[in-house]
């Protein structure tokens, strides 16, 4: 799927958004690229894992091809998470916050809030929580200044 035949719905996941968050929509739509799984997981954890998705401000949202963006709500939920991250950046929601650590958990837990409330309008169950593993701030910033889904 290419991002000309994805503009509809990335402009459609950004109204739900808003609706949700109340972030603005933005006069420009956050650049989307769709590739390999294997390019996602290259560039966020350097081996195969468990990533379909991440955000990088100033490169846009990348996305696993593999997702059927088109006809699974559940894959929708994934670029809604990431499409918050962008607008986040966009509002500098958290650019108050010093503490790396801390902005990077606030940000994802209203990612996932919002992916979650996502996926309550709609039939399927499954939800997302975020959980900070044990030590996962020692070393932060990360390289890579990314979130994933």
């Amino acid at each position: 799927m290419d991002l000309v035949s994805l503009q509809p719905l990335i402009a459609s996941l950004l109204l739900n958004i808003s609706a949700l968050s109340r972030y603005p929509i933005p006069d420009r739509l956050p650049d989307v690229h769709v590739v390999p799984a294997s390019e996602i997981q290259q560039r966020v954890c350097d081996k195969p894992c468990r990533a379909r998705a991440f955000f990088v401000p100033g490169e846009g949202v990348f996305i696993d091809a593999s997702l059927n963006l088109t006809g699974n709500m559940y894959d929708q939920s994934i670029l809604v998470h990431e499409l918050v991250h962008a607008l986040q950046h966009v509002n500098g929601r958290f650019s108050y916050e010093e503490n790396g650590c801390a902005r990077y958990a606030a940000e994802e837990v209203e990612a996932y809030d919002i992916q979650n409330k996502f996926l309550s309008q709609t039939d399927d169950p499954r939800r997302f929580a975020f959980v900070t593993p044990p030590g996962a701030c020692q070393d932060y910033p990360p390289q890579r200044q990314t979130r994933t889904q």
